[in-house]
């Protein structure tokens, strides 16, 4: 057949890109049997890349016996559909059967890991061993001559791989969102099985058989030949393998810090993925081309001896580049700064958005970090296959073990880097550890004799330059190269703390195997009692935090379903975060508290977040679990009153499972009776269908469901039976010391105000979510659309908050009784307390819409409606405060004692008495009154001995204003043994240098 080659490398490439869907697809199939921890998506890629190389060295072996390797393809392409189409059902009684052998492990980690990776490799190992055999079983087929093994080879690897990377693109921008996962894998399947029937048809017509293979070689010479080069084929080979470790290796450890750069979405691990697969392909195909040209050129035995050459110093560059990628890290700024700007031109010149704008940016990172190691990567394999292969007879047999040794080399660094150098060493050393062995390995292949020209006639050997200057010059290279890696310091820590804010302290800080942790504290004069913010950051987004606004959520989780429950005794905490929504639990009269998380490092950090927390974790009744939330739901058999869910946003990649309908299944099955179930969905970073089809998706499991509001969020309640509050019983509760002094720290004082937050009822949220699709396993659309408008900012919170508000109504349709309290009738004062919440609540819309005056407005009009509504309050003193700093930037200070004034009369419990004191001395001295200035200062040190700003300000009045360097000295040193933040202590240590350079002072 005339178009036989060209035709098969085209089935070739569909090839990839089906492997490349299955290896998705597949992963997240799984992933909801053994859950999204490390180890089970780990268990499931190594059974997966296993079995490739299992299957590349059996038929291998088998093909260079058989008279038509085509059909053998066919054969192979058409069992792996087949067998896709299967795969559902396969699932689905594995996940019966893990159930089924829970009970056998004990819960001892090696007999789970071990139960997981059998019924992985029982679900997994045929198709993949079907798939590892398709490379050398083609490579028979299309290899003819001795000469083109290294070109043929390149050729078909590339393709390949670039099906690959075709089918990563369409699977992470496309497939899994329009069509579904599920039909995503019958795609991938219809690929295969045209694959297969296109190869069969090719082979039938043209009634291909294995070509004549051009081996003009003297057997003599071959087996000479095999002879002198033995030591250096299997030391070759051996670093093929460590190249593979390091390729795995290098892919783990960038996108962990890639990562922390891009945002931690579906999209960006696809850009990370695609760009490490062109880079492979690319490097391979090009590596192919040259050679090619120089065969050509008839210069084929000078082509098998660069071909040793080229593969020690790819080997020594791919180590090189691993160091250099971290200097790369080190200036992201200036990379960021450059991309960022090429968004802005190319959403406003070409038209693609920003959206798709920001993405090619994304790609445009990725690929100036990756892209020339993994060309070098992708160029290894026809460079070994040329110094490795030499007897075409046996090219199947050959390709197969060169592919095995690679993919063991792949397992062994997917597995040390993510599970054993990542948690002890740290991310940078890691990648200066893996950069070290391909390093190592290419200059131990240049010294070596057999890599070098055989010896002249003279019986000198040439090729001193490679073999002297080369390692020389990579050694110091390296050295270099490292130490000025180790002057920049931790780039992955520098870089996770370059999101932060100025100001901020750090207060802990781990690389763990799932995933990065931080702890920031910054203070500020925006809390009450100057309370500092504190946050936690997991691999560059911040989750949860100890502040008023973040407490509220986390505790109101609790709390909510807690105070309307008639008794519970146990509950389970989904994802940890600070740990507060488990010391809300902790106030409760409940007998056990089990806690989920997936990170270690997430329940290390809750020390940091004690007071918050309540200390839970040295709670007697606390339960703390390291596991895949969904996964522990799967398998326990307990059963709880109170299972609370508190996610990072679905928009995060591989969040989307703990807010789909059948996760709301799982832990409806696991309530006990009356159980309730308490899951937030974020204002924030979701469009308004978005958002609705969150709410639709929880309804659709929970009919009886109620909706209520904090400060940023939503919070849906479910059961399975209709909400009934007992008011009586409710005001009893808040006798309780501790959920009393729990709630009133976030601005909760009375049952009153927390019914107010309450906003949709049963019936209320069934017209809101009114022909809303639903979120599945098998259709996660969130987690594809949300990030697209990530860059709306908070306005799209404000819409969300306006789709809400149509719907809210009082809470008196859902109590159980109508009495008087204080000589008002309980509907009244609801309704009070409701008017001033709904304008607090429009006054939020006018934030997110920086519409200043707006907010001031309804805040004012919440506040006179009901002075108890302390959120209201606290809004305006906030905004009042901003106020006056932008007005003593701008010079316009006078305005500014006013808004003072008025916030002093709305802080009736002094909790932000010290800031505005310290402000107002500010406006004293913007109009150079600094004998008011003074004793303003002076006050607000009286209040608060620990706040740093006045201590400052008279220092700087001391030294600018009324010169007296002594006493500027004593204010500054007064500061400096306050816990103030580097900045802080930079500043004051600079002002002190000034004084002594100009005024010398005796100790």
């Amino acid at each position: 057949m005339k178009y036989a080659r060209p035709l098969i490398l085209l089935i070739f490439f569909l090839s990839g890109a089906s492997g490349l869907i299955y290896e998705i697809v597949w992963t997240r199939l799984l992933s909801l049997v053994f859950g999204v921890s490390s180890f089970a998506i780990s268990t499931v890629l190594t059974v997966f890349m296993a079995g490739l190389g299992i299957g590349g060295y059996i038929f291998g072996r088998i093909i260079d016996k058989r008279g038509n390797p085509l059909k053998v393809y066919a054969g192979l392409e058409l069992l792996i559909g087949l067998y896709a189409i299967l795969l559902p059902v396969l699932i689905s009684f594995s996940e019966w059967l893990y159930i089924s052998l829970q009970g056998l492990t004990g819960g001892s980690f090696l007999l789970l890991s071990a139960e997981r990776f059998l019924i992985s490799f029982f679900i997994l190992i045929f198709p993949t061993i079907m798939m590892g055999g398709t490379l050398p079983v083609i490579s028979r087929f299309l290899i003819k001559s001795e000469n083109r093994i290294g070109v043929d080879i390149g050729v078909i690897y590339s393709l390949n791989t670039f099906g690959a990377v075709a089918g990563c693109i369409i699977t992470g921008f496309y497939l899994i969102e329009v069509v579904g996962v599920t039909q995503s894998l019958y795609l991938a399947a219809v690929l295969n099985l045209i694959a297969g029937g296109g190869a069969y048809i090719i082979s039938y017509k043209s009634q291909v058989t294995s070509h004549k293979l051009q081996d003009s070689t003297p057997k003599s010479a071959i087996s000479n030949r095999r002879s002198s080069i033995f030591n250096r084929q299997s030391l070759v080979l051996l670093a093929f393998s460590f190249s593979g470790m390091a390729a795995l290796s290098y892919e783990v450890l960038w996108t962990r810090v890639l990562i922390l750069i891009l945002d931690n979405t579906i999209y960006a691990f696809s850009i990370i993925l695609f760009t490490f697969l062109i880079g492979i392909a690319g490097g391979s195909l090009i590596f192919s081309k040259i050679q090619d040209s120089k065969i050509v050129n008839r210069q084929s035995s000078i082509v098998n001896h660069h071909s040793a050459t080229l593969f020690a110093l790819f080997q020594i560059l791919i180590g090189l580049m691993g160091f250099l990628s971290l200097l790369l890290f080190a200036n992201y700024n200036l990379l960021s700064s450059w991309l960022n700007t090429f968004i802005t031109w190319i959403s406003q010149f070409v038209g693609i958005g920003y959206w798709w704008g920001k993405m090619f940016a994304t790609f445009l990172m990725a690929f100036l970090i990756m892209i020339i190691p993994t060309m070098l990567m992708g160029a290894s394999f026809p460079a070994i296959s040329t110094i490795y292969l030499k007897d075409v007879k046996n090219i199947g047999r050959g390709i197969g073990r060169v592919y095995l040794v690679n993919t063991i080399g792949a397992i062994i660094g997917s597995f040390s880097a993510g599970f054993i150098l990542l948690p002890i060493i740290g991310i940078q050393k890691s990648i200066i550890f893996t950069g070290i062995i391909p390093l190592i390995l290419g200059i131990t292949l240049i010294f070596l004799p057999p890599i070098h020209p055989p010896l002249t006639k003279r019986g000198r050997r040439g090729g001193k330059l490679i073999r002297y200057i080369v390692p020389t010059s990579s050694v110091v290279i390296g050295i270099v190269v490292i130490v000025l890696i180790i002057r920049s310091g931790d780039i992955p820590k520098l870089i996770s703390v370059a999101k932060i804010d100025k100001g901020n302290e750090i207060l802990y800080y781990k690389e763990g195997i799932a995933g990065t942790v931080l702890v920031s504290s910054q203070e500020t004069d925006l809390t009450p009692f100057r309370k500092p913010v504190k946050r936690l950051w997991i691999n560059g987004d911040p989750i949860a935090g100890e502040f008023r606004g973040a407490l509220q959520l986390e505790r109101l989780q609790a709390h909510l379903p807690l105070l309307f429950h008639p008794d519970p005794k146990e509950a389970l905490i989904i994802c940890f975060g600070t740990g507060s929504t488990a010391g809300a639990v902790s106030d409760h009269n409940v007998n056990e508290i089990y806690a989920i998380d997936i990170l270690k490092e997430v329940f290390n950090s809750g020390e940091y977040f004690s007071e918050g927390n309540r200390n839970v974790l040295n709670d007697g009744r606390f339960r703390m679990i390291i596991e895949d939330g969904r996964n522990f739901l799967l398998t326990t058999d307990k059963r709880f009153d109170l299972i609370t869910s508190e996610p990072p946003p679905p928009s995060n990649a591989g969040i989307v499972n703990l807010y789909s309908r059948e996760y709301y299944m799982l832990c409806k099955s696991r309530l006990k009776e009356g159980g309730m179930v308490s899951h937030w969905i974020p204002l924030h970073h979701l469009s308004e269908d978005d958002f609705k089809m969150l709410v639709s998706t929880f309804v659709s499991v929970f009919p009886h469901s109620t909706m209520w509001f904090t400060k940023w969020d939503a919070i849906m309640i479910g059961s399975n039976e209709k909400l009934s509050i007992d008011f009586e019983k409710l005001k009893e509760r808040f006798n309780n010391k501790k959920i009393y002094e729990s709630l009133k720290e976030i601005g909760i004082s009375n049952p009153f105000q927390l019914l107010s937050t309450f906003m949709i009822d049963e019936d209320g949220l069934h017209k809101f979510v009114e022909n809303i699709p639903v979120v599945a396993d098998n259709n996660p659309y969130v987690e594809f659309t949300a990030p697209r408008i990530h860059h709306m900012g908070t306005t799209i919170k404000g819409r969300n908050l306006e789709n809400m508000l149509k719907h809210r109504k009082p809470v008196t349709a859902i109590l159980r009784q109508s009495s008087v309290v204080r000589g008002f009738s309980l509907a009244e004062e609801i309704e009070k307390y409701f008017n001033s919440y709904s304008y607090f609540l429009k006054g939020h819309i006018s934030v997110s819409d920086n519409k200043s005056d707006d907010a001031v407005y309804s805040f004012k009009k919440a506040v006179e409606i009901n002075n108890e509504n302390t959120d209201a309050r606290h809004e305006l003193i906030n905004l009042n405060i901003n106020n006056i700093y932008r007005m003593l930037s701008s010079g316009k200070a006078d305005k500014g004692f006013d808004l003072i004034n008025e916030c002093m009369g709305l802080d009736r419990d002094g909790e932000y008495t010290p800031q505005l004191h310290n402000l107002r001395g500010l406006l004293y001295l913007s109009e150079r009154d600094v004998k008011r200035a003074i004793n303003e200062f002076e006050y607000a040190i009286t209040l608060d001995e620990k706040y740093f700003s006045p201590y400052l300000n008279m220092g700087s009045i001391y030294t600018y204003y009324e010169t007296d360097p002594v006493k500027a000295l004593e204010y500054y040193n007064r500061g400096l043994k306050l816990k103030i933040t580097g900045q802080e202590r930079d500043l004051i240590n600079s002002e002190i240098e000034k004084i002594k350079a100009k005024i010398p002072i005796s100790n």
